[in-house]
C-alpha cells in the first residue's frame, strides 16, 4: 500500500435519507481521524438526499477528509450499494456508517489506535442505541468476538460498529451480496471474524445507533424469511468451500435454525416447510448454544412431534426473533 493511500474507507450507502443525513454527515466531519476517505454511495434516491450531503459537506470543511460521492442509476439495496462502495475504497481499514445514524466524536481515530496497537485486523466497539421514545442505551458487543458461541444479534454482527482491514476482506473472497439486504452485514462480519488473524473489542461507545420503530408486515416477513435463507445457504457454501464447515459448525447450525425461525411465525405458519427447510439441524436443536433452552426444548418438540400437534406449540415463536 501506497503511503498516501487512507488509513480508512469510511462507506456511508443511502436511498431517500434526507432526513437523516445532515446529522450522520456532521459527524463525519467532525472526526480527527487523519487519512481518512468517506464514499457517499446514492443509491438511486429520488428525494434530495444527495443535495443534504453536499450542502452539510460545505457546512462542516475538513480539508483533512477526502470525500467523494458515487451515483447509482438503479436502486441495489444496502448490500448492492455497501458492494459498490467497498469496490471504490483505498484505505488500508474500512468502516461502514448507516444514513440515519452518526459517529460518536473521534470514533474512527479511536478504532485505528487501537487496531494499530494490538495488530488487530478486525476492532469492535460499543455503541449507543438510541430508542424510538429517545431514550438512550449503552451496548456492547459480547466478548470474545468468537462467531461459534455469540449470540445472533445486531451489536455483535453489524459492519457499522466496527473497523475491518480491507485485505482480509479481498484476500478471502468476502463481500456483500446484492439482494441479500437482510442479514447483509452478517454475509461480510461472520466470515470476516472467522478468518482473522485477531479480533479485539473496544469497550468505548463510538456509534449511534438510531432504533427504527415500527412492526412488521407479513411481506416483510417474507423478505426477512427469504434473505435469511439465502444468507445462511451462501454463508454455509462459503465456509465449507474453505473446508472450514467443521470448525464453525457450531455458528452454522444456529444460524441456519435461526434463518427458517419466521416459517413458524405469523398466521400463516408452516410447520412442514420448517421441518424441511435444513433438516439436518432438527435433530441438533438442543446442542444449539446462544439460543434460550425453553426455545430450543419447544423446536425440539416441533421436530419431534407429529405436524398435527405441532401449530400451537408453533404459536410460541411468535415471541423469538420478531
Amino acid at each position: 500500500m501506497s503511503s498516501d493511500a487512507p488509513q480508512i474507507s469510511l462507506i456511508v450507502p443511502y436511498h431517500n435519507a434526507a432526513a437523516t443525513l445532515e446529522r450522520c454527515v456532521s459527524s463525519i466531519m467532525r472526526q480527527d481521524c487523519q487519512g481518512l476517505e468517506v464514499i457517499f454511495v446514492n443509491d438511486a434516491s429520488t428525494d434530495n438526499s444527495e443535495r443534504v450531503v453536499l450542502e452539510t459537506l460545505a457546512k462542516y470543511p475538513n480539508p483533512a477528509i477526502q470525500t467523494r460521492n458515487v451515483v447509482l442509476p438503479l436502486n441495489l439495496g444496502c448490500a448492492g450499494a455497501n458492494g459498490k462502495g467497498l469496490q471504490h475504497a483505498q484505505g488500508e481499514y474500512v468502516a461502514r456508517l448507516d444514513a440515519d445514524d452518526e459517529l460518536a466524536p473521534n470514533a474512527l481515530s479511536r478504532l485505528l489506535e487501537h487496531a494499530r496497537a494490538t495488530h488487530a485486523d478486525i476492532v469492535a466497539a460499543a455503541h449507543i442505541r438510541v430508542e424510538p421514545n429517545g431514550k438512550r442505551k449503552t451496548v456492547s458487543p459480547q466478548s470474545p468476538l468468537d462467531i461459534n458461541h455469540l449470540r445472533m444479534d445486531v451489536t455483535n454482527y453489524s459492519l457499522w460498529n466496527k473497523l475491518i482491514r480491507r485485505s482480509l476482506l479481498i484476500n478471502n473472497q468476502i463481500a456483500p451480496v446484492e439482494g441479500i439486504d437482510c442479514w447483509e452485514d452478517v454475509v461480510v462480519t461472520a466470515p470476516a471474524m472467522a478468518v482473522a488473524n485477531k479480533v479485539e473489542l473496544l469497550p468505548d461507545s463510538l456509534y449511534i445507533y438510531y432504533q427504527m420503530k415500527g412492526s412488521l408486515s407479513r411481506a416483510a416477513r417474507e423478505k426477512l424469511l427469504n434473505h435469511h435463507l439465502k444468507a445462511a445457504l451462501m454463508l454455509e457454501q462459503w465456509f465449507t468451500a474453505r473446508g472450514l464447515e467443521q470448525q464453525f459448525k457450531p455458528f452454522l447450525d444456529r444460524l441456519k435454525l435461526i434463518a427458517k425461525v419466521k416459517y413458524l411465525r405469523g398466521k400463516n405458519k408452516d410447520v412442514g416447510a420448517w421441518l424441511r427447510t435444513f433438516p439436518e439441524v432438527n435433530s441438533r436443536v438442543m446442542c444449539i448454544s446462544q439460543v434460550p433452552l425453553h426455545y430450543r426444548l419447544m423446536f425440539k418438540a416441533v421436530a419431534s412431534l407429529p405436524e398435527s400437534l405441532t401449530q400451537r406449540i408453533a404459536d410460541f415463536c411468535d415471541r423469538f426473533y420478531k
